[in-house]
């Protein structure tokens, strides 16, 4: 990107390079009649960036500049120089619809804000202050020179966002009585805010790749944690599409995107070879890249699994209790289990583990061994509970330990409990499967032989 049109709108470039060897630039100032001025403020950014690293914040303000420039490019506004964000609407061409626009790029930022907060933890509010009315732009300064705007508008709407009581957006009278037949306003204080609500408000049309990718929240997790697993997403996401975009052309991926519709099909779902991006077996991802990438991604269903796990040890200890034999080895066994679950589940949270906390979640070798370890933990309870049942030549067919699906019914116990580990590579579960029916048929046989017995002397 030139470096000029970070310094002066694009209608003026041409015009300033040519001039780039006085200084400053004798650019004519220009006065537009028709105009719309949104001041905003990030109310909280400041304790947020407090709370951060400085990597961490130093990226996280890049990430908001990036998406409010591509917010003020598609509401078609110029962005001005400030302690906050200034944004101009109805310049360099003059339009009717400047207040609208003015008003979608505060609604969009405004969703902009709330995509963020829904990723993350925090609690950032946005003020605006929008005025209508003349300004004059130009080029202002001797040696550092920039542009920049000055007029009553500007004046009002940063006026407007400071004495404004709340979060939210609020327009002064003259930009009410031109807006007042598009959208709904609501008495606030001494000033007028737009209605919060679906039919005029918050319906904004940001495409995804705009708003912050939307993340699971936990509410154990801190602020620092929760911003720096939403920047490492929106980093792995930049780098895959950077690295596809590096084995495949823009041109030709348009092409084979075309081809794809004409013929009726999706070019998602197959490589250049025609066969699937996906393994049919392992379900991974064929592209070394693409699997890495997938990994790095926050595992969601992780702590729901753990939830899941953990209800499942209580409801398994009741049917225990009430049910099944009560021996105490089992109640111990499933008690250890839960305390191991718990301090797995203290891991995510606590500072102090978080770098064991990103080997659980971030990487596939961490992630496969945690699941296996809470997996082994409660098939071990099915184990002792089904080992432990006394066995002597005076039980009956009535009795809980004579029951000859007792060792089957914990089997299909845990084997229910193993489907919640969503992202758990298959062949290891498939491993783990066919271990679990080799012990649980072991024990069968041994428990009650008479049952083969009798099967082989029907057969024959």
């Amino acid at each position: 990107m030139d470096l000029l049109q970070t310094a002066v709108p694009p209608h003026l470039v041409h015009t300033a390079r040519q001039q780039f060897a006085k200084s400053p630039p004798t650019i004519y100032t220009e006065h537009y009649n028709q105009t719309s001025v949104v001041y905003c403020r990030l109310v909280g950014l400041e304790d947020i960036l407090s709370c951060c690293s400085a990597q961490d914040s130093a990226q996280l303000l890049n990430e908001f500049n990036a998406r409010i420039d591509q917010i003020i490019k598609k509401c078609g506004c110029i962005r001005l120089q400030s302690d906050g964000i200034l944004v101009i609407s109805g310049i360099p061409a003059a339009r009717d619809d400047h207040l609208k626009n003015a008003i979608a790029f505060a609604c969009d930022l405004q969703a902009l804000i709330r995509s963020f907060c829904d990723a993350t933890i925090v609690d950032l509010q946005l003020r605006c202050g929008i005025e209508c009315g003349s300004v004059s732009c130009g080029i202002f300064g001797l040696t550092k020179w920039h542009y920049d705007a000055i007029g009553y508008p500007i004046e009002e709407a940063v006026n407007t966002e400071r004495i404004a009581p709340e979060s939210g957006i609020y327009v002064a009278e003259a930009a009410k009585r031109q807006a007042e037949c598009n959208f709904r306003f609501e008495k606030c204080g001494q000033l007028w805010r737009i209605a919060n609500d679906q039919h005029h408000y918050g319906n904004s049309s940001l495409p995804s790749s705009i708003l912050f990718p939307n993340l699971k929240r936990f509410s154990l997790v801190t602020v620092p944690q929760a911003i720096n697993r939403l920047l490492q997403t929106i980093s792995s996401a930049n780098d895959t599409l950077l690295k596809n975009n590096t084995t495949m052309g823009g041109r030709r991926k348009r092409r084979m995107d075309k081809l794809a519709l004409i013929n009726g099909k999706k070019n998602t779902d197959k490589d250049n070879n025609g066969r699937s991006v996906m393994h049919s077996w392992l379900l991974k991802f064929r592209n070394h890249q693409m699997e890495k990438a997938y990994q790095v991604q926050f595992d969601q269903w992780f702590v729901p699994a753990l939830a899941i796990n953990i209800f499942f040890l209580v409801i398994y200890g009741i049917y225990h209790v009430l049910v099944l034999p009560r021996q105490i080895s089992t109640l111990i066994m499933i008690i250890i289990s839960l305390a191991i679950i718990f301090m797995i589940l203290l891991t995510l949270y606590a500072n102090f583990f978080q770098n064991f906390c990103q080997f659980i979640t971030r990487t596939a070798i961490g992630h496969t061994i945690i699941i296996l370890i809470i997996i082994s933990l409660l098939f071990i309870c099915g184990i002792v509970n089904a080992f432990s049942c006394p066995q002597h030549s005076n039980l009956t067919p009535l009795d809980e330990c004579g029951i000859v699906h007792f060792s089957q019914l914990n089997c299909a116990f845990w084997m229910l409990a193993t489907t919640v580990f969503i992202r758990f590579p298959s062949l290891v579960l498939f491993g783990a499967l066919l271990i679990a029916f080799a012990i649980y048929s072991c024990h069968a046989f041994i428990t009650h032989p008479m049952l083969y017995v009798s099967y082989a002397q029907l057969v024959t």
